[in-house]
């Protein structure tokens, strides 16, 4: 056990950061209260144009040295394809926020840039049950308050986002899982597409690449009338 300087609570020494400079390897400041720090800390400098470009700056800097020239992740692919799934044009750089975790509010959405999104995530702190969102200690229990409080943020640190939401559902019997991937598998050098609708699986076919599994998902999606329909309301 060891005592934090800083809110005065035994903790265990898992709860402090390693520091090969201390006597006992951790930091005498807990987790908490660094995460805390860095937070306030940021909230300040933020505030300095300077600091905000040299910022900016690091970060473009470290996009182009770890991104630039190598192959697009699976995530970004992704990302990139559920925008095609929507009726309404989604803009380069936007996001999906979950605001709830639970399975019943898997397809209400928040729809976000990508500036904003992150930010956002920087400021809040996930409950015990990993299902909802706290923000300075108050519980962010329902979609207005997360709505709320990306309008704040928007102008606090003039991300200058679009907010969206959205409520995306999907018919009982298709899957729920909500990746536009779901029934392209990898069967050796070949890509295999699968639907499944109930308890019944579909075989489609097998495909050289993403792109010709993709048109096929999609078609048999199409012609059997078993896509994504959203509802969507712009905010700001």
């Amino acid at each position: 056990m060891k005592k934090c300087f800083k809110c005065g609570i035994e903790k265990e020494l898992d709860e402090f950061y390693k520091h090969p400079g201390m006597t006992d390897g951790h930091l005498n400041k807990c987790k908490d209260c660094n995460k805390l720090d860095v937070k306030e800390n940021y909230l300040i400098k933020s505030k300095d144009s300077l600091w905000l470009e040299k910022e900016r700056s690091r970060g473009r800097d470290k996009y182009y040295r770890l991104y630039v020239g190598r192959k697009p992740r699976y995530r970004r692919l992704r990302n990139e394809h559920i925008k095609d799934m929507f009726d309404v044009p989604i803009l380069n750089g936007e996001e999906m926020h979950h605001w709830n975790y639970e399975k019943e509010y898997s397809g209400s959405l928040i729809i976000l840039n990508r500036r904003l999104h992150k930010r956002l995530h920087s400021l809040l702190s996930m409950g015990e049950n990993k299902n909802i969102y706290y923000f300075r200690g108050e519980a962010l229990n329902n979609k207005q308050k997360h709505i709320d409080l990306s309008i704040w943020v928007d102008e606090i640190f003039h991300t200058n986002s679009r907010i969206i939401d959205c409520e995306l559902t999907r018919q009982k019997n298709t899957r729920t899982n909500l990746s536009p991937y779901w029934g392209i598998y990898k069967n050796h050098n070949k890509l295999q597409v699968r639907i499944t609708r109930g308890n019944e699986c579909i075989l489609i076919g097998n495909y050289c690449t993403y792109e010709e599994a993709i048109n096929a998902r999609d078609n048999y999606v199409l012609e059997n009338d078993i896509p994504n329909t959203a509802k969507f309301k712009l905010i700001k």
